[in-house]
């Protein structure tokens, strides 16, 4: 089963970001996805007024699981909608291609991030992307 809880401490946060083999970045808040009580993946974000950032959306490097990551991807952005915020965004090189897509990205902006308006994605419509099981599966070996 699939539980994705936050990182309240900063160490452990550090510690995970060392087994995905990504930059820990301190001023972020931190899911982490754990599978039948085993760690494997973290999704580090920050919000401010305009839009929530993603900074990192990824697995220990022997994890491929590009479902958790969506559903930890989407985690992360309904709590930043829930705050009032509608705008997200996530660096390009977060996490897998196709996961990033499948989560809704798609307007890469000067500034090296692709954003989403997030205004009705959680009120239970698909918004025109109901086959996201078919692009998880894209690029998963290589993802």
């Amino acid at each position: 089963m699939l539980i994705i809880r936050p990182i309240q401490e900063k160490t452990a946060q550090e510690a995970f970001c060392r087994l995905c083999e990504v930059p820990y970045f301190e001023e972020c808040l931190a899911y982490a996805a754990y599978v039948a009580g085993e760690f494997i993946g973290i999704s580090q974000f920050s919000v401010s007024d305009d839009y929530g950032s993603i900074e990192t959306l990824v697995t220990v490097p022997q994890k491929k699981d590009a479902e958790a990551l969506f559903i930890m991807g989407r985690q992360t952005m309904n709590w930043i909608d829930l705050l009032g915020i509608h705008t997200c965004r996530i660096r390009r090189d977060a996490g897998p291609a196709n996961v990033i897509r499948a989560m809704g990205f798609e307007t890469l902006q000067e500034d090296g991030y692709l954003y989403v308006d997030m205004t009705g994605m959680f009120d239970g419509h698909c918004g025109g992307n109901c086959h996201v099981a078919d692009m998880l599966r894209e690029g998963e070996s290589n993802d």
